[in-house]
């Protein structure tokens, strides 16, 4: 069964398709000009959907990107600039979240929509690993809180450097300074064998964080998480991490809704 199947009534025969496919495996067919992929060349194929997304007559279907699955862009929803400035830019990193539990079907649709990032050789690797019992979610807590105190204890220069001592003290007082109250931890890590992990990981998570903000939710990569799941065989056991990289963002209701767009430094650019 090949690969892609066209259909003869809707091919302009343009050869949009072929000039696309970032592998180079689409061709004419000689007799009927129509696109095909020949049995040799089917392996290099990236299964990424290019030629059923680019092909204006809707005359193409994919194995891996069938239409029925491949809506088209529906123009009235395309964003400006102005809009795509606003929604960037109203992004914040959320320290203070309510306690209300994050909808099981909310993470799903979270998940769904990260699920589209690039990743490296369209690998699409990316797993999700998702913490929405409060149990677990305070059993992590109190083990990374233990894990902050032992190398306070043991003078530890990264204690210092990340003021744990401070922390601590805070956690003391019931300030959450490792989870900020979030009821939901989620984290991606990289597929075995994916050539570029850390970055399609990243991608993924960038992702996930903007399709919170329409839900209602806020985000937070999770940096003391992560450094505890790096220096603490215990923490990262009990995450069930594995090899590889991965890395843990804090979901959920947003204890304040903000008002203005804070200015960044400018940025410095030097064209070549």
């Amino acid at each position: 069964m090949s690969l892609i199947t066209i259909d003869e009534n809707k091919c302009k025969k343009d050869g949009i398709c072929g000039e696309e496919c970032p592998a180079c495996i689409i061709r004419q067919d000689p007799d009927s000009k129509s696109p095909v992929i020949s049995s040799e060349h089917e392996e290099a194929c990236i299964m990424c959907g290019h030629c059923v997304a680019v092909c204006p007559h809707g005359a193409l279907e994919h194995v891996c990107s069938p239409l029925v699955d491949s809506p088209e862009i529906q123009k009235d929803l395309v964003l400006n600039l102005e809009q795509v400035e606003q929604f960037l830019r109203s992004r914040r990193s959320i320290r203070l979240f309510k306690p209300d539990p994050v909808e099981k079907e909310k993470i799903i649709q979270l998940i769904e929509v990260a699920r589209y990032a690039p990743t490296g050789h369209n690998a699409e690797a990316v797993e999700w690993l998702v913490f929405n019992s409060k149990n677990k979610v305070d059993k992590i807590k109190a083990m990374i809180a233990d894990w902050m105190k032992q190398i306070v204890d043991e003078k530890h220069p990264l204690a210092e450097i990340l003021g744990f001592a401070e922390r601590l003290e805070l956690l003391a007082q019931g300030r959450d300074i490792v989870m900020r109250g979030a009821p939901t931890l989620i984290v991606a890590r990289g597929g075995e064998g994916a050539l570029t992990a850390e970055q399609d990981v990243d991608i993924a998570l960038s992702y996930l964080e903007l399709a919170a903000m329409p839900l209602g939710l806020g985000t937070c990569w999770a940096g003391i998480i992560t450094v505890a799941t790096m220096l603490s065989p215990q923490v990262k056991e009990e995450m069930n991490l594995g090899d590889g990289y991965y890395y843990p963002m804090m979901v959920g209701y947003p204890k304040f809704s903000y008002k203005r767009q804070p200015k960044r430094k400018e940025p410095e650019i030097t064209f070549i």
